[in-house]
């Protein structure tokens, strides 16, 4: 049966969905068909009937037994590109610069380079060839940057990571008018940590409390002058209403059960507004399920009639039971630390690739309604967690509402069409330091040459002179087909 499609077998609607990140929606209305915007590029505007092309259009029947179905030449191509020339050697345009630049991994080749003694950066020493060699990937960070970073004190990017340490928990100070269950004496937090007040928007019954506690007009997430609000107000049962608030949350962490991982994970849509199945979700609580443990030993340490307190079984309203000790950790809490004297839990990144403060990070990207008290606390979140993130960000380059956690985490170009092999490439070099050939660092021409060129990761962008010298009549291939395929295909899409 026949077929018709638009040009390259895409509809332009598809094209625009996928190139988002590109070119904005009011540009696009503005513009034609994207799709045919692309082709332009390369030999100006293309030529088609409203309802599209015919498969057959290029692909003739009938024609032989030897004919080849798949193989397009250099004049069908042209064709439909108005702007015609006579081949790659002879009229093609200069190749357009990557203005996006690649994003994923941060890294400049040319900083690096300055860091080298022998200025020349091996390759291959990072590098490796990925889909049959189509892309160049990075090798883990273990394999490739590890061998610099992560020294000690002497790495500037990777011992900061283990300085910054979090408090997830801590009980705050309050007095109350009547009896309530509540280790006094070792409750001195002056304010909800972060992770706190973020937990504690998946409890419906908490929210009232955070709009009051983080009101600009009132306390503005001052812990201390809300609660003298709260006298001011005459309304001292908030206090006791925080403290069952924040008693429920400790007995959610410290649930080591299935069911205790399933009333997580609900707190945590709750509070975040996405689906309990969303996998930064999922991945953070999976973190709070593996240090539960460590909950456990903290309820037992301030709260241990937590349970019949919230059951509603009358206790007393202090615990006589001093903490064995003043701090408590073990090689199995890996980061987490119990402190009774400060009656908090906090938590220590214990090396690059931490599972917890990823996770985090990448939780932190949701989107949540603007001027909402969700928006307020995940401000404050942020705001609070700048300097520990700081030291994963440096390389680590947020896109949208992603992280860039792999190198092959990048914004692709325009074009889909293009394709490229390193593999036959790589095997005419004599070393993998001599990717230079092709790819030049800025650093490699005068400062008026570059003037006004982005140069990507320190890389000036690629110049048709450079394949010519190869890819030319008589040498090796160089029809359209070898460089451009006719339908789009997106790696990774």
């Amino acid at each position: 049966r026949q077929q018709s499609m638009l040009v390259h077998g895409s509809s332009p609607f598809l094209v625009e969905e996928r190139t988002q990140a590109a070119v904005s929606t009011e540009a696009f209305k503005k513009s034609p068909p994207f799709t045919l915007k692309v082709a332009s590029f390369i030999q100006g505007p293309v030529s088609i009937p409203e309802e599209g092309l015919a498969c057959a259009s290029c692909h003739s029947e009938h024609r032989g037994s030897e004919h080849d179905l798949l193989v397009m030449s250099n004049n069908e191509c042209q064709s439909c590109h108005q702007k015609t020339f006579s081949s790659f050697n002879d009229g093609h345009p200069q190749f357009t610069p990557d203005t996006q630049g690649s994003v994923g991994i941060v890294f400049d080749h040319v900083k690096h380079e300055r860091r080298f003694k022998a200025k020349v950066l091996d390759c291959g020493s990072c590098h490796v060839g990925e889909n049959s060699f189509s892309e160049m990937g990075v090798l883990p960070f273990e394999m490739s940057c590890q061998g610099c970073h992560e020294q000690g004190s002497k790495d500037h990017h990777g011992d900061k990571i283990k300085k910054n340490i979090i408090t997830v928990l801590q009980l705050p100070e309050i007095e109350f008018d009547e009896d309530v269950y509540w280790p006094a004496d070792h409750a001195i937090g002056e304010a909800l940590t972060p992770l706190m007040a973020l937990m504690l928007l998946g409890d419906p019954q908490a929210v009232p409390l955070l709009e009051s506690i983080f009101d600009e007009d009132g306390a503005d997430g001052d812990l201390y002058e809300w609660l003298i609000l709260t006298d001011d107000e005459d309304e001292p049962e908030l206090r006791s209403d925080l403290a069952q608030a924040l008693k429920r949350l400790v007995a959610d962490l410290s649930d080591s059960s299935k069911q205790g991982a399933r009333i997580r994970r609900e707190r945590l849509s709750r509070a975040m507004s996405v689906d309990s199945d969303d996998q930064r979700l999922a991945d953070f609580g999976n973190e709070l399920d593996a240090a539960s443990f460590v909950m456990q030993r903290f309820q037992q340490r301030f709260l241990p009639q937590l349970a019949d307190d919230l059951d509603g079984t009358e206790v007393s309203a202090d615990d006589d039971e001093e903490p064995e000790s003043d701090w408590l950790t073990s090689s199995a809490m890996a980061g987490w630390r119990v402190d009774s004297d400060e009656g908090s839990i906090s938590y220590r990144p214990i090396a690059h690739g931490d599972a917890l403060l990823g996770s985090l990070m990448s939780l932190m990207q949701v989107n949540v309604p603007e001027g909402s008290t969700k928006a307020v606390v995940m401000d404050r979140v942020a705001e609070s967690f700048e300097d520990d993130f700081r030291s994963c960000s440096r390389c680590h380059a947020v896109q949208g509402t992603e992280i860039a956690w792999t190198s092959s985490a990048r914004v692709r170009g325009l074009s889909g069409f293009a394709k490229f092999n390193h593999g036959p490439h790589l095997a005419m070099l004599a070393s993998s330091s001599e990717c230079t050939s092709c790819h030049v660092l800025e650093t490699s021409l005068s400062g008026e040459q570059v003037q006004g060129i982005t140069a990507v990761r320190g890389f000036l962008p690629q110049r048709i002179e450079t394949c010519e010298s190869c890819h030319a009549e008589g040498l090796v291939n160089n029809s359209c087909v070898n460089c451009h395929q006719y339908h789009e295909h997106r790696p990774g899409g």
